[in-house]
C-alpha cells in the first residue's frame, strides 16, 4: 500500500511540474478465439431466444424454421396459425441455409456440410459433416473466429497539457496469436415438397428431391445421396460459373439463379444433370421462380451484389434451350418472390409485400400492396397461406380471396434489429464480462454455456 501512495504522490509532483492535466491509459487486450470444432459441440437446441436479424426460412411438417443470421435458427411451432409459438434455438455457427428429410436437418456451417438429427426437435443432435463444401461461409472463411478478449494489462502514462487529451482508449492487437485460445467455459410446385421433405423459399441455397440433395457453392452446384442418413455421400460436383445464389425446382428441370444470369438443367438423372441453357443479365442478385413455362427473376441492387437495377424479369421457356426476355418491370428493391396460379408475390424492399396478376407477362397488372417493413422472402402452401420473413418478423397472411381485405394471421416480431448480434461483429461496446473474459454480446447470446 505504501509503494501504491508512493507512485502516485510521485506521478502527481510529476504532474505538477510538466503542466500534465490528467492521465491517458491503455488497454492491452488479448483476444479469446474459438475453432470450429469449439463449435461443434454447442450445435444443439436451447431455451428459444427472441428473433433478432431474420435470414432464410424453411417449412417442414408443422414447424417453420427462421434463421437468425450467422447464429442459428429459430424454430417455431406452427400447429395453430394463428398463434405460432417459438419453442426453441437450434445454434448453429456461421450458417445461411438448410435442407430437411426424414428428420435429419442439413445446413452449411463455416464452409461445411453438416448434419443433425431432429427426431427429438427440442433436443437436436449433430451427426457428422463433410468439410469444405463451400469455397466460403457468409464472407468469413476463417477457420477460427475471434469470441471476446481478456485485458492483459493497463498502461498509465500523464498527459502533458496542450499535447492530447487525457480520455482513455483502447489498443487492439493488429495481428492474433499463432495459437487459439479457446474459452474456459415456395411453391407448392417445387421439387422439395415430397412429404418426408421440407420446403424452402426462393432464396435458398438448398434443395432436397427424392433421395437426393442439391447444394450450390458460389461456382459448383454439388450432389448427396441421402439414402443413408447416418452417412451420406457426395455423389457429384457440377462446375457452373460464378455468383450462384438460388436453386429452384420445377418439374424435371432445375432452375439457379446466380449474379450474372439464370441456369437452367435437366433433371431427369438425379445424379447428372444436363445443362440446357442460360439467361444472361448484369451483374445483380437473382432469385428465380417458375410456373408454366414463364420465369420469374428479380434483380436487385445492394451492396454484396454491386448491380444497380432494380427490376422484374419475365422470362419465356417455351424452348428452354433458348429462354427470351418477354419484359422487364421496374421496382424499389425486389428481393424473394412466389407465384401461384398466375399470381405473383413479391417481396419489395421499402414498398412492401406486392401482388400481380401475370397471366398476360407483357401486361402484368398490380393487385395490391402489403405494408410489410422490407420483406425478404415468402412461401406459399397449396391454401394459398403466406409465410413471410421480413425485417419486422415472421408474418402469416390468408391470401385466398385477394379481393377481401388483407386478412393477417400472425406475427411474431423482432425484438431489436441489432447487427452487433450478428457472429464475426466484434462491437467492443457491447462486449459482457464474465469473469476476467470480455465475450462479443452474439457469442454471449446465443453460445455461451
Amino acid at each position: 500500500m505504501r509503494q501504491f501512495k508512493l507512485f502516485f504522490l510521485i506521478t502527481f509532483l510529476s504532474l505538477l511540474s510538466s503542466c500534465a492535466c490528467g492521465f491517458k491509459f491503455t488497454k492491452i487486450k488479448e483476444p479469446i478465439y474459438a475453432t470450429k470444432s469449439d463449435f461443434i459441440g454447442k450445435i444443439k437446441t436451447i431455451k428459444p431466444t427472441e428473433i433478432n436479424n431474420t435470414g432464410k426460412i424453411y417449412l417442414y411438417k408443422n414447424f417453420i424454421f427462421v434463421h437468425e443470421k450467422n447464429n442459428g435458427i429459430h424454430i417455431i411451432d406452427n400447429i395453430d396459425i394463428k398463434n405460432p409459438k417459438n419453442i426453441g434455438f437450434l445454434r448453429i455457427p456461421m450458417s445461411g441455409d438448410i435442407a430437411i428429410k426424414d428428420n435429419i436437418l442439413y445446413a452449411d456451417m463455416f464452409k461445411d456440410l453438416i448434419a443433425i438429427d431432429i427426431n427429438d426437435i427440442t433436443n437436436s443432435k449433430f451427426l457428422r459433416k463433410n468439410d469444405n463444401v463451400f469455397e466460403i461461409s457468409n464472407g468469413n472463411n476463417e477457420e477460427k473466429i475471434q469470441i471476446g478478449y481478456r485485458v492483459k494489462e493497463t498502461i498509465y502514462e500523464p498527459v502533458v497539457c496542450g499535447t492530447g487529451n487525457s480520455n482513455s482508449f483502447i489498443l487492439l492487437p493488429m495481428q492474433p496469436p499463432n495459437e487459439p485460445i479457446t474459452p474456459s467455459s415456395s411453391s407448392p410446385n417445387q421439387g422439395n415438397t415430397y412429404g418426408k421433405t421440407g420446403i424452402g423459399g426462393s432464396l435458398a441455397r438448398f434443395s432436397i428431391i427424392e433421395d437426393y440433395l442439391y447444394v450450390l457453392s458460389s461456382i459448383d452446384m454439388i450432389i448427396y445421396n441421402l439414402k443413408n442418413t447416418q452417412d451420406f455421400q457426395k455423389e457429384n460436383t457440377i462446375k457452373i460459373g460464378n455468383g450462384l445464389e438460388t436453386i429452384f425446382p420445377y418439374d424435371d428441370k432445375l432452375f439457379l439463379g446466380s449474379q450474372t444470369g439464370m441456369y437452367v438443367y435437366d433433371n431427369k438423372n438425379k445424379i447428372k444433370p444436363e445443362f440446357l441453357s442460360t439467361f444472361q443479365h448484369i451483374k445483380s442478385c437473382d432469385p428465380v421462380v417458375v410456373e408454366n413455362k414463364k420465369a420469374y427473376v428479380t434483380l436487385r441492387s445492394g451492396s454484396s451484389c454491386r448491380g444497380g437495377n432494380n427490376e422484374l424479369d419475365i422470362i419465356d421457356l417455351e424452348d428452354i434451350k433458348n429462354p427470351k426476355l418477354i419484359k422487364t418491370y421496374p421496382m424499389k428493391n425486389p428481393s424473394g418472390l412466389a407465384i401461384k396460379d398466375n399470381i405473383l408475390y413479391l417481396c419489395d424492399g421499402s414498398e412492401g409485400l406486392k401482388i400481380f396478376d401475370v397471366s398476360k407477362s407483357d401486361d402484368i397488372k398490380f393487385i395490391k400492396a402489403i405494408a410489410i417493413n422490407n420483406p425478404k422472402d415468402i412461401i406459399l402452401n397449396e391454401n394459398n397461406h403466406a409465410i413471410i420473413v421480413a425485417e419486422e418478423g415472421l408474418l402469416q397472411y390468408d391470401f385466398s380471396d385477394l379481393k377481401q381485405d388483407n386478412v393477417q394471421l400472425s406475427k411474431i416480431t423482432t425484438k431489436n434489429v441489432d447487427k452487433n448480434i450478428e457472429i464475426g461483429n466484434n462491437n467492443n461496446n457491447d462486449s459482457k464480462k464474465v469473469g476476467d473474459i470480455f465475450y462479443y454480446n452474439w457469442y454471449e447470446k446465443y453460445f455461451l454455456e
